[in-house]
């Protein structure tokens, strides 16, 4: 983003205190690396020294709160699922989840709940969320077929964004695409 907005010294300041540590932080790593022998050790150092870069870009403290909250989210739905009726109402109404999310609520529904539960869960989000799949897929199917000549004088049927939903769809964006725009 600091690139994108033109702005050299934040980027390059940021960019030297980055490089500076990790330098600092590896050099034990690319020690053993030169100074390996061929075959095993060369392989633990190839090892060690990948261990230690994944090490460094995991960990990050707005990554981790997001993560965090996210998990507690994931358990929010199950539990009110589980015990709200009015909320498993709405939920069986709504448009369903991005794939990504729908993956974790299924994974957070075995922790969360007993077995019976679970299943009447499972199957409850898999319907919700199948409908919303072939109704994002009508709608960005009527969307390509807005734009055969035959159609041109048609109404569009709120198609119109269907391109973006269907990205968001599948992709698991947490926000719009366009940031004019509000989330569907």
């Amino acid at each position: 983003m600091l690139a994108d907005a033109n702005k050299p010294q934040g980027l390059a300041l940021l960019c030297d205190t980055y490089l500076q540590t990790s330098r600092d932080r590896l050099a034990e790593n690319f020690s053993r690396l030169e100074k390996a022998k061929p075959g095993r050790r060369t392989s633990q150092a190839i090892h060690a020294l990948g261990e230690e870069t994944h090490n460094r870009e995991r960990g990050c403290l707005v990554c981790d709160i997001i993560e965090d909250r996210t998990v507690r989210y994931l358990y929010t739905v199950v539990a009110l699922w589980n015990s709200d009726t009015q909320f498993r109402e709405e939920l069986g109404q709504g448009k369903g989840f991005c794939l990504y999310h729908f993956n974790r609520l299924l994974s957070m529904a075995e922790m969360a709940l007993e077995s019976d539960q679970c299943n009447i869960f499972v199957r409850e989000l898999a319907k919700i969320e199948q409908d919303n799949l072939a109704r994002i897929q009508q709608d960005v199917y009527w969307m390509t077929q807005k734009y055969k000549s035959e159609n041109r004088d048609k109404p569009w049927n709120g198609c119109e964004d269907a391109h973006k939903r269907t990205v968001s769809k599948i992709v698991g964006s947490c926000r719009s695409l366009d940031p004019t725009e509000k989330q569907k």
